[in-house]
């Protein structure tokens, strides 16, 4: 049973002119369902359907009727479920951390306080949990900061504007392993390196096949580390260096050679 339409736009009752897609279902029943698929929103089609038997007797034609497809819905823009608030606070780096209802891209503007959030930093990813450093700063001041959310759908919301102050310059503290470096979890595809640090840095873990030819980075600044390492081969034995950056820019090994993750099953 062919099935015929055309587009004639949205809002408009008359089809205008172009060519007919056709679907096909070849089955011999006296119920008939044709799923159309690949249909723009908000769009009036004009259909034929037709109709041949099991001798080849047919077709037999349908009066044209017309279908509008459903536009797209109007979802409510994202919304925060905690924060945003500052979850780590040093002489030169602000991180603000924060949940949201859906996954929702993210910026954030920021800039001395009761002056133009003239600053930015931008979160493309899609997520649900945030952890976004701001680095550069500048010790002992307070800086404004608004948070834009925006959802697949293009909505967009903002936080209410909220300042943080960053700390005196101290000290560097020394790097401390308070939880070894450990693999927690392995799958056919995918392992997790886990660790925890008395300093809140950013994660590294360099890893491969007879070398470290892939890395994976956590991107935000936290004590309790878990890197994902994903898109890993069956039946295979990978090695693996992990590092972590704290908020000062200094490098500290977590493994200090190459370590196995055992066979990846």
């Amino acid at each position: 049973m062919p099935t015929a339409w055309r587009r004639s736009g949205p809002g408009k009752r008359v089809p205008g002119p172009g060519q007919f897609d056709l679907v096909r279902d070849e089955t011999l029943t006296k119920q008939h369902s044709v799923r159309l698929t690949n249909l723009s929103p908000y769009t009036t089609y004009a259909v034929t359907v037709s109709s041949t038997d099991g001798a080849g007797n047919g077709p037999a034609l349908s009066d044209p009727f017309e279908l509008q497809t459903l536009a797209v819905p109007d979802n409510p823009p994202p919304v925060f479920v905690s924060g945003p608030d500052s979850c780590l606070v040093t002489d030169r780096i602000i991180q603000i951390c924060f949940k949201t209802d859906i996954p929702s891209s993210a910026v954030v503007r920021f800039g001395l306080s009761g002056l133009p959030r003239d600053r930015s930093v931008a979160i493309a990813n899609l997520r649900q949990r945030h952890a976004i450093p701001v680095v550069g700063l500048d010790a002992d001041t307070s800086y404004d900061f608004e948070i834009v959310l925006t959802d697949s759908q293009g909505n967009s919301s903002s936080s209410e504007i909220f300042a943080v102050t960053t700390d005196s310059i101290g000290g560097a503290d020394d790097f401390i392993l308070t939880e070894p470096a450990a693999v927690s979890y392995t799958s056919n595809n995918t392992s997790v390196v886990t660790w925890k640090s008395n300093l809140a840095c950013a994660a590294t873990v360099s890893y491969g096949v007879g070398g470290l030819t892939d890395t994976s980075q956590t991107g935000f600044y936290a004590q309790d580390q878990s890197v994902v390492l994903s898109g890993l081969t069956p039946d295979q034995t990978y090695e693996f260096e992990a590092s972590c950056l704290d908020v000062n820019g200094v490098r500290h090994i977590v493994v200090p050679s190459v370590h196995s993750l055992g066979d990846v099953k």
